[in-house]
């Protein structure tokens, strides 16, 4: 494989990720924090489509089309968990899915959990559970969040990860307390880091 090709495997492959929840109070569902996307409930399929160029399926080696999906890192799970507008959880991907050092990309994705911890409304992630079809996952925080990945065998290895892409993942530290807590108060869409 050449340095430049992006390994694409079948799923479903499972990892973390964030949405934002919309809606009136009892109605709430989730919508990507990027693309705007409202996931449908049920356990029903997402399916990806381009925005961008209507000429080819999700996802796309040149295109950032897809359902994104994050690796269980210490990064990837303080991400998951830190930003308080942001409903973090558990994807399912199936069909095409891209793998990249820190993530993937997807043809079609699901909810498959929710993460509660201390940050969150617990209220509104049972809510949303329930609409979904989904279990809640209860954790303290990003190191109890990253544990409960690798003991429900939750994503790909990084071992995996770099035979896939044919170089070494270098994991970044998660960000500071101190960031964390600005991220969490800014006035707008939190900045983002990594893909989601």
């Amino acid at each position: 494989m050449s340095a430049d090709a992006v390994p694409t495997v079948v799923g479903p492959l499972l990892g973390l990720r964030t949405w934002i929840a919309v809606g009136e109070r009892g109605a709430e569902r989730l919508r990507g924090p990027w693309s705007g996307a409202t996931w449908p409930d049920g356990g029903a399929w997402l399916h990806a489509t381009c925005d961008v160029r209507a000429d080819h399926e999700a996802p796309s080696p040149d295109c950032s089309c897809g359902v994104y999906g994050l690796h269980p890192s210490r990064r990837s799970a303080w991400r998951t968990v830190a930003v308080r507008r942001e409903v973090g959880g558990i994807v399912e991907c199936s069909g095409a899915v891209e793998v990249h050092a820190e993530g993937f990309r997807a043809q079609r994705g699901r909810v498959h959990a929710l993460v509660l911890h201390p940050r969150i409304n617990p209220h509104l992630i049972r809510r949303l559970a329930d609409a979904y079809g989904v279990a809640v996952v209860e954790v303290r925080g990003r190191d109890a969040l990253l544990a409960w990945c690798r003991e429900h065998d939750i994503g790909l290895a990084p071992a995996v990860v770099e035979a896939l892409i044919g170089r070494p993942v270098c994991e970044e530290p998660a960000p500071t307390r101190r960031l964390a807590r600005w991220l969490s108060r800014r006035d707008g869409v939190p900045r983002r880091t990594t893909p989601a």
